[in-house]
Formats: structure tokens, C-alpha cells, sequence
């Protein structure tokens, strides 16, 4: 498994739309909160979705969930940080002082890695054969 976020998103997007190219399904899983919806984890994970499938209008295939995840990416395009500021995670780290830690997440691709979550352990994903 890949670790997506704003700031990976071209590299975790590039590893999806491979994967999908390959004739590999692909699930995209959002984090969520207090076993629930948040609003930017799922804009995220539209933005991963839209990579994989290689834009909006490719839509078969799609689960409920990511049709809602894709149509959040329509509706905001690359405005994420208009996402995270408006998310309930946002403005409570924006309440406790973190404002800037909101905008700095909400930059798309500023770290151009790809971290990988295995054995409950994340660390940088090589692009070997086991990708």
C-alpha cells in the first residue's frame, strides 16, 4: 500500500495510473474521522482516483464512494486548500494554531516521494518490480 496526500499526489497518482494500466485494480482509501466522512480526506482520494483513471469524464468502474470522491475533485479542481480550510479537521487545527500546517498540506506536490505503509511501518517506496 501507497501513502497519498497533497504533497505526494503526482507521484502516489503516477503510481495508480500505472497500476490501473497494468490491468491491476486499485482501491483508494481514505483516512476518514471518528470512523466517518471527512471532506478532505475524500477530496483526496478523488484526486487519486481521477489520476488513476486518467481524468474526470472516465468513470467505469467506480464504486459510490469514489463517484462522490471524484465529483468533490469537479467541484473544487485543484482549490484544495479551499478543502482543507473548510474541512472539520481544518478548522480545528486552524482554531489550535496550526493554520499554517493546513495551507503547507494543502500544496500539491511539494514532496515528490512515495512513501509505503507495510507491516504497519511507512517507509519510502522503491519503484522496483514488487511496486
Amino acid at each position: 500500500a501507497i501513502v497519498a496526500s497533497a504533497v505526494n499526489l503526482d507521484a502516489a497518482g503516477t503510481f495508480a495510473r500505472k497500476a490501473v494500466a497494468d490491468g491491476r485494480h486499485v482501491l483508494v482509501l481514505s483516512a476518514g474521522r471518528d470512523h466517518g466522512f471527512a471532506l478532505d480526506d475524500a477530496y483526496l482520494a478523488g484526486c487519486v482516483t481521477v489520476r488513476a483513471m486518467g481524468g474526470l469524464r472516465r468513470r467505469k468502474g467506480l464504486n459510490d464512494a469514489a463517484l462522490v470522491a471524484v465529483d468533490l475533485v469537479a467541484r473544487y479542481g485543484d482549490r484544495a486548500e479551499r478543502v482543507f480550510t473548510m474541512s472539520r479537521a481544518g478548522r480545528e487545527l486552524a482554531e489550535r494554531g496550526f493554520r499554517a500546517d493546513v495551507h503547507a498540506a494543502a500544496q500539491f506536490d511539494t514532496h515528490p516521494v512515495l512513501p509505503r505503509f507495510h507491516e504497519r511501518r511507512i517507509t519510502l517506496h522503491s519503484a522496483g518490480p514488487a511496486a
